[in-house]
């Protein structure tokens, strides 16, 4: 008995208290994040995602994520920013509104700013944040207990994207190996591109970046901002980050590290 009493409770540990009320419901109107075009347009590798169930794999700050059943694409189904369910809930309730919006246009411009100047840093594939398009499927997905849940589409907020692997995981490993140098070549690539376009990542860290089809792509940008007047900033505070975990990792490629930055500025 006291092991089917405790089923809820696991069910609820090991989903992260994922349910549909928790997701962001979309707007219905028109917006400066709104997407270019409906999902019938998605990439020819991606038509048969939705034929299987995706996996819970875990949440963000931001998001659930759950990965396909070829583990190469996750969908994030983000989540409330406040109470309101939708824009007319908002704003008959303009105080306790204010903090909603202002948090949840920053995520979904820098939503935007991924999508429409970022694809290859961020591996973006889609953006659905608006219901203008009637065209988006019901997606499929599953727990640990392999229990299947629908999700409408074209009702909730996401973003398709390529999974990665972490990041600093990968580098760690590279270290060991001693075959860090296409890994560090690559970050600072790919932090070279994404400054020279005028995009800053408000949150600093190594655990925003990501590793996939051999090369960092940065999996959380819901920090982005278009700011080309700090883009040298932005490169120094990066490189520095780089810097420091080789002080403190593995101090005697910092030189050849240095050579390295000077070739990509």
């Amino acid at each position: 008995m006291a092991s089917v009493l405790s089923i809820p409770l696991l069910y609820k540990q090991m989903t992260h208290g994922f349910r549909l009320g928790k997701l962001q419901e979309k707007f219905f109107q028109e917006e400066p994040w709104t997407t270019a075009f409906p999902l019938d347009f998605l990439p020819t590798e991606l038509e048969c995602l939705f034929d299987r169930p995706f996996s819970y794999i875990g949440r963000g700050l931001q998001s659930f994520v759950f990965q396909s059943e070829d583990e190469r694409v996750v969908i994030k189904l983000f989540k409330k920013k406040g109470r309101f369910g939708s824009w007319l809930k908002a704003k008959k309730q303009k105080t306790k509104a204010i903090d909603f919006l202002e948090k949840i246009t920053k995520t979904f411009q820098a939503c935007q700013i991924a999508f429409t100047m970022a694809q290859n840093e961020t591996g973006v594939l889609y953006l659905g944040l608006n219901s203008l398009f009637k065209k988006e499927p019901t997606l499929l997905i599953k727990n640990h207990f392999g229990l299947i849940a629908r999700v409408p589409l074209d009702r909730y907020a996401f973003v398709i994207q390529r999974k990665a692997e972490p990041f600093i995981q990968v580098l760690v490993q590279t270290l060991k190996s001693g075959s860090a140098d296409q890994l560090i070549d690559s970050y600072l690539e790919l932090i070279y591109h994404r400054t020279q376009k005028g995009i800053c990542n408000t949150d600093l860290s190594f655990k925003n970046l990501g590793f996939s089809e051999g090369r960092v792509i940065e999996i959380d940008f819901g920090n982005y901002v278009y700011m080309p007047e700090q883009k040298r900033m932005e490169w120094n505070l990066w490189v520095s980050e780089m810097r420091h975990f080789l002080e403190n990792n593995d101090p005697k490629l910092l030189s050849e590290y240095e050579e390295k930055v000077r070739k990509v500025q």
